[in-house]
C-alpha cells in the first residue's frame, strides 16, 4: 500500500514524540484491515462542517 510506505518513511524520520507514537499506533491499526486515507479540501467539507456546528448548537440548548 503506498500510504502505508509513506507513513513507515514518516516514523523513519525524525518527528516529534507525541505525534510519533500517534503514527505509531495507526500503523499498527492498518496491518489488521483495509484502511482508505484520503485528503479532502476544505471546500468539501462543508456538509459536515455544517451538520457538527448544528448538533453542536442542538446538544447546547
Amino acid at each position: 500500500m503506498q500510504i502505508t510506505s509513506s507513513v513507515t518513511q514518516m516514523v523513519q524520520v525524525k518527528i516529534p514524540w507525541n505525534i510519533r507514537i500517534i503514527v505509531e499506533d495507526t500503523l499498527v491499526l492498518m496491518k489488521d484491515a483495509t484502511i482508505n486515507i484520503k485528503h479532502i479540501y476544505r471546500e468539501g467539507t462543508s456538509l459536515a462542517y455544517y451538520l457538527a456546528n448544528h448538533a453542536f448548537e442542538v446538544e447546547g440548548r
